[in-house]
C-alpha cells in the first residue's frame, strides 16, 4: 500500500509536469538555439511544433516515475521500520538524520537502476521525437545502443543526490514547521496540509540545486551529435560531459525551470502521497513506534 501511494503520487504529478522537464531539457541539450531562458524557449517550442511538442516524452516519464515512485516511497517506509526493529526506537530518535539519510540513499540507488531506461528514453524522445515508435520500443533502443548504461553514473549522481536529500530535507523541514505551531493546531487539517505543502517545495528546491551538477551532465550524455542521431550513439562519456560543461559554465543551464519543477513536484508527491496513504486505508496503528517516514521522526510517539 505504501509503494502504490508512492507510485501513484509520482506518476500523477510527474506526468501534469512534463511541459517544465520537456523546456529544462531542450534548454540543457540545445543551449544555442534557446539562449534567452525558460519562457522564451516554451514560446519557441510551442510556436515552431504545437502543443503536442510539450509532451514529448511523457511515455517513459509515467512508466518509469511510476516505478520510482513506487519503490523510492515505499523503500523508505520500509527501510525505516526495519531500522527500528533492527536498531530499536530509542538509538532511530538519537540519530534521527543518519538513519533517514541511510535509508533514502539505499532506496535510491535501487530505484535510479530502474529509471536509467526510461529517463534516457525521455531526454532521446525530448531531442528526437521520431527516435522511437513506444516506450518499450524507445527503451529497448537506449538499451541496445548502450547510452542508458553509459549515463547511469550522470544519472546516480542525480538522482542519489536528489531523492537522498529530498526525503531528509522534508523530515527536518516538517519538523521544523511542526514546531512552530501551536499544541492545538497539530490536529488540524488545514495546518497538517500547509505543513507538507510547504516542506515539500523546501525539500524539492534544496534538493535540485544539490543535484543539478549531475541533471546537467546526464543530458549531456544522452544528447546525441548531430551526426549521430539515426544512430543513437552517446556523444561523450560522463566525466568528459561534466568537464565539458564545467568550461562552458553550463552547469546550472535550466536550474530555474527544474526549481519550479522540483517545487510544484516535492509539495504535490508528498500530499498526494498523504492523501493516498489514507485512501489506501494505512491505518495509525501502522505508524506507531515505525516512524512514519514523511511527517517528522517524532510523529504519533
Amino acid at each position: 500500500r505504501f509503494s502504490a501511494a508512492g507510485g501513484s503520487a509520482s506518476v500523477m504529478v510527474h506526468s501534469l509536469l512534463t511541459p517544465l522537464d520537456m523546456v529544462k531539457t531542450r534548454l540543457q541539450t540545445q543551449p544555442d538555439k534557446y539562449p534567452s531562458g525558460p519562457l522564451s524557449a516554451f514560446s519557441a517550442i510551442l510556436a515552431d511544433e504545437g502543443p503536442g511538442a510539450l509532451i514529448q516524452g511523457i511515455g517513459p516519464t509515467a512508466a518509469g516515475y511510476f516505478l520510482v515512485g513506487a519503490i523510492s516511497f515505499g523503500g523508505v517506509e520500509v527501510l525505516k521500520r526495519a531500522a527500528v526493529d533492527w536498531l530499536g526506537p530509542q538509538v532511530v530518535l538519537a540519530h534521527p538524520v543518519e538513519v533517514s539519510l541511510s535509508c533514502a540513499l539505499t532506496a535510491s540507488f535501487i530505484c535510479t537502476l530502474v529509471l536509467a531506461p526510461f529517463e534516457a528514453a525521455r531526454v532521446r524522445l525530448v531531442q528526437e521525437p521520431d527516435f522511437a515508435t513506444s516506450v518499450p520500443d524507445a527503451v529497448f533502443k537506449v538499451l541496445a545502443e548502450g547510452s542508458a548504461v553509459n549515463s547511469l553514473p550522470a544519472l546516480l549522481f542525480v538522482q542519489i543526490p536528489y531523492r537522498a536529500s529530498k526525503f531528509v530535507l522534508y523530515d527536518i523541514a516538517s519538523g521544523f514547521l511542526q514546531s512552530l505551531l501551536p499544541a492545538s493546531q497539530l490536529a488540524s487539517t488545514d495546518a497538517a496540509t500547509a505543513v507538507t505543502l510547504l516542506a515539500g517545495v523546501i525539500a524539492g528546491v534544496g534538493a535540485t540545486i544539490l543535484s543539478q551538477p549531475g541533471d546537467a551532465t546526464f543530458a549531456r550524455c544522452n544528447k546525441a551529435s548531430q551526426g549521430q542521431c539515426e544512430s543513437g550513439q552517446v556523444q561523450i562519456s560522463p566525466l568528459d560531459a561534466f568537464t565539458d560543461l564545467l568550461n562552458s559554465g553550463g552547469l546550472f543551464v535550466g536550474l530555474a525551470t527544474r526549481s519550479v519543477f522540483a517545487g510544484i513536484n516535492g509539495s504535490m508527491q508528498f500530499l498526494l502521497y498523504r492523501t493516498f496513504k489514507s485512501a489506501l486505508q494505512v491505518s495509525p496503528s501502522e505508524l506507531v513506534l515505525f516512524l512514519d517516514a514523511f511527517s517528522g521522526l517524532q510523529e504519533g510517539l
